[in-house]
């Protein structure tokens, strides 16, 4: 199966249970591209394996991949096992400013969108 196929069957056991994740996230440092994060619990989720990207993210976020060789149900109950069991131990300091600097495209975008209106309806008065 797919890693994209995988990443999506991910998805919808998340919307499924009810826990809140943004898709398609960047990090402020380095760029870093997140394909699932779950804001409540700290949890990245990246398709493959990239040594740069576990640098970038593990001080900040508990990282979990999906491989090749993982089948889907294996792949949604590691992720389950991550948000019931995090393994490590991360600064809270950290956590909130990853969770304050982290933007995903459609919240930013609503944003903006949303300060446009404001913003003309001050204008107009």
């Amino acid at each position: 199966m797919d890693n994209q196929m995988k990443l999506q069957a991910v998805i919808a056991a998340l919307t499924e249970k009810g826990i809140e994740h943004w898709t398609n996230v960047e990090t402020p440092k380095k760029h870093v591209r997140i394909a699932v994060y779950l804001p409540k619990h700290n949890i990245a989720v990246f398709v493959g394996h990239d040594e740069e990207w576990f640098r970038a993210v593990r001080f900040y976020a508990f990282p979990v991949f999906i491989r090749d060789g993982e089948s889907t149900d294996f792949v949604i109950q590691k992720v389950w096992n991550t948000i019931l069991n995090p393994i490590g131990s991360l600064q809270p300091a950290r956590c909130t400013w990853f969770r304050k600097h982290v933007r995903a495209e459609n919240k930013y975008c609503q944003a903006r969108r949303k300060r446009k209106k404001v913003t003309a309806v001050r204008v107009n008065r």
